[in-house]
């Protein structure tokens, strides 16, 4: 078992499934979860149950997920959304990285569901971690409305003091 906690009011339906079809495609494992919030302990708090064979493959994934990547297999949350008004706060993006090939699955707030494909400049090299790349991808996204909106967008991806990712649209 392992606990994930997300912030007081996130909605954590989008991540559940993520994170449960990235284990099963990872290590070919199912999982169980028990969702729970507690605002006086800071938010959301989901329990996954895992059986006891996949442990170490499961534990490998979550580690590689908390790990320093540039960008596979990141989850990104979107803080700021005055410049990007196709999103909002809700919106959470489920990145995965190829070389110089990044995509993404994303939905949340005004999003029903989004894809994103494109390239990073410089492309990612498991043994270096940039401080800075490009971002150039193409967008087609379905709204809460039914609207369908697609576009083009080119954003910096930096490192901030903390050591999280950031992306910054230009």
């Amino acid at each position: 078992m392992f606990r994930v906690v997300l912030p007081s009011g996130a909605d954590d339906s989008g991540f559940v499934g993520w994170l449960a079809t990235r284990i099963k495609a990872t290590t070919g494992s199912g999982l169980f979860v028990v969702c729970g919030q507690n605002r006086g302990r800071g938010g959301i708090f989901d329990y996954y149950g895992v059986p006891e064979a996949a442990v170490a493959e499961v534990a490998a994934v979550l580690d590689r997920l908390g790990a320093d990547h540039i960008l596979d297999e990141a989850l990104i949350r979107t803080v700021l959304a005055a410049i990007a008004p196709h999103v909002g706060l809700d919106t959470v993006f489920c990145f995965d990285l190829d070389g110089a090939t990044v995509s993404a699955h994303y939905g949340g707030g005004p999003v029903a569901t989004g894809w994103l494909v494109g390239t990073i400049d410089p492309p990612a090299d498991p043994r270096q971690r940039p401080e800075t790349a490009t971002l150039r991808f193409h967008y087609l996204q379905v709204d809460l409305d039914g609207a369908v909106t697609s576009g083009d967008s080119t954003a910096n991806l930096e490192r901030v003091p903390d050591g999280r990712r950031r992306i910054a649209a230009t």
